[in-house]
């Protein structure tokens, strides 16, 4: 035990003797200018990893076939690894839903997101992706409600259960997170993926990416646009709720998820400076659903607004009134300008279901 004491006690006194006392001068100029050049080249190589990855990727976006090629391509490398027979055994296992619409829109659906992801930058924000987000969106919706409305229509039998198994891996796959994604992991760019503020993780969650990806940006510019997102919301979910047939779903939409979503329309109605329309569309929101639970909230809201309004011109006192012509009346309607209270954007009949 004597040495390792002796080894202990050296070691802190050349320890103690080194802090004590500071390196020789350094040169500020040289030390900054070698930092520049590491960061410039850590730059350049995020760079090129970055046109390398978008270059694979938006050409095998270019057709479904390609996409799902890719996709197995980046599932053999990293689920398989080293057992690439175990992959070819799932292959031909599989081969009828690998070969189905769904599964191949879905997977091209999930790379056409992906490019969104890495031409995502400073230049090419979220403001700027919104147009691009947009289409996507459409063609997501399109696409979901396609694959439900398929799924219906199919007979039953055991080209029916084909067709069920394709949609549900069609869903899995275009759910997934894109850091969870074969692709993703195979080419090793999760690092080069937006964060979640303003950028949703899944392809195939609508409604999270027009939050995040779309309102987001929009509310931070107050955009005329932002109330307008909630309509295409709406509608994708009523056309969802239709296409599956399922009377719960409409049910729900039509009791819970509609008056919902409209009064969160008309909170960003009012978040943009129209507190007038906001608020003429939370009392038609009142009226219409005067049993809804959240109705408290309403009333709550449409209070906090009062002050923000522009009223009605004030009607003149009986005294003030007799001093005037006995022509003059009283101006009943908005004064020229102030904003009409419109009539709700939401469907005027509940989502029709399959009898």
């Amino acid at each position: 035990m004597k040495y390792p004491q002796l080894f202990l006690i050296a070691l802190a006194a050349t320890f103690g003797s080194t802090v004590a006392q500071d390196a020789p001068p350094l040169n500020t100029n040289s030390i900054l200018k070698e930092l520049d050049q590491v960061d410039a080249t850590a730059k350049n190589q995020v760079s090129s990893r970055r046109s390398a990855a978008l270059s694979k990727i938006q050409s095998a976006s270019s057709s479904t076939s390609s996409a799902v090629e890719l996709y197995l391509q980046g599932l053999d490398a990293t689920k398989y690894g080293d057992k690439h027979p175990d992959f070819v055994e799932w292959r031909q296992k599989n081969a009828e839903f690998i070969r189905s619409n769904q599964f191949q829109t879905a997977a091209q659906l999930q790379l056409r997101y992906l490019t969104l992801a890495l031409q995502r930058s400073e230049l090419n924000d979220a403001f700027a992706q919104i147009p691009l987000c947009m289409a996507y969106l459409n063609d997501l919706s399109v696409a979901t409600t396609s694959q439900f409305s398929q799924n219906q229509k199919a007979p039953k039998t055991t080209s029916s259960a084909s067709t069920e198994k394709a949609v549900q891996e069609a869903n899995s796959l275009i759910k997934q997170s894109l850091n969870d994604t074969a692709v993703v992991k195979w080419l090793e760019i999760d690092d080069l993926l937006p964060d979640g503020k303003d950028f949703a993780s899944s392809p195939g969650n609508y409604e999270t990416i027009i939050e995040k990806n779309v309102r987001v940006p929009l509310r931070a510019k107050n955009d005329p646009r932002l109330p307008g997102t909630w309509d295409l919301q709406m509608k994708f979910i009523a056309d969802l709720a239709t296409s599956t047939g399922s009377q719960q779903q409409a049910d729900d939409f039509n009791k819970n998820r509609l008056p919902d979503l409209l009064f969160k329309k008309a909170q960003d109605t009012a978040a943009i400076g129209h507190p007038n329309r906001a608020i003429g569309d939370i009392m038609t929101l009142i009226h219409r659903y005067p049993g809804n639970p959240d109705v408290k909230d309403w009333v709550k809201a449409a209070r906090d607004l009062l002050p923000k309004v522009t009223p009605l011109p004030m009607a003149p006192s009986p005294s003030s009134a007799a001093t005037n012509s006995p022509l003059t009346t009283v101006q009943t309607t908005n004064p020229p300008g102030a904003p009409a209270t419109p009539a709700s954007t939401a469907p005027s009949q509940p989502v029709p279901t399959n009898p």
